[in-house]
């Protein structure tokens, strides 16, 4: 029988937030940080869309440092809803 699509999403997100936080995970979420300040910082020279990209990658990437199975999904959630006000926002840009 073929799986749903949703339900292979369902068992790529569970597959991630099965694997333990390493030390590596830990490094790796450290240099997220960095390169997201750095990113998105005013300052700088990239455009608005990339800005709100990498802060979107930093985001999910930090959503593994939640202990329960429903904090998980809470702050996926609410990565969703900052991706809807995005895409309000770079629509917005474009009919302007």
């Amino acid at each position: 029988m073929k799986k749903s699509f949703s339900s292979r999403w369902h068992l790529l997100l569970d597959a991630l937030f099965d694997q333990p936080l390493t030390s590596a995970y830990w490094l790796m979420v450290v240099v997220y940080l960095v390169v997201g300040a750095v990113l998105v910082h005013p300052d700088g020279h990239m455009p608005d869309l990339g800005r709100h990209l990498a802060m979107g990658g930093v985001m999910v990437g930090l959503a593994r440092l939640f202990n329960s199975p429903l904090g998980r999904w809470a702050w996926l959630g609410f990565m969703l809803l900052l991706a809807v006000l995005l895409g309000l926002d770079v629509a917005i840009a474009l009919l302007a």
